[in-house]
């Protein structure tokens, strides 16, 4: 089964130097999974703008293994960023998307949209 309606996601906070964790358990319009696994790719851009010619500030994908799919259907997405890459990020507000990719259908959609707060961290080891 292939979903194609864009999903407005809550704003996110992150503390810089934490671990960045979100994971999302995808459902049709009738609460049937979505086996995640029919998508060739799946990729997440957290950019300073709206548009994909604004300044990137981190890339996950499958490939890369900050995403990935679990579920007795292959129905859970998880997104995990080390710390290490957060520590470098910048206090402010950025924007993410996730797209997802099947090439067997020849489709490509944006299908998870929200906002990022990167907030300066107090305690450091």
């Amino acid at each position: 089964m292939i979903i194609t309606q864009t999903l407005r996601l809550p704003t996110l906070e992150v503390v810089k130097a934490n671990t960045y964790f979100e994971t999302y358990t995808i459902t049709d319009d009738e609460d049937n999974p979505v086996d995640l696994s029919s998508y060739d790719t799946i990729k997440m851009d957290i950019r300073s703008g709206l548009t994909a010619n604004t300044k990137l500030l981190h890339t996950s994908s499958l490939e890369n293994g900050d995403i990935t799919i679990s579920g007795d259907f292959n129905e859970v997405l998880t997104i995990k960023i080390d710390p290490a890459i957060t520590k470098e990020w910048n206090a402010g507000t950025y924007h993410r998307d996730i797209l997802f990719v099947n090439d067997t259908a020849n489709l490509s959609t944006t299908l998870l949209q929200g906002k990022i707060i990167v907030i300066n961290n107090i305690t450091s080891l």
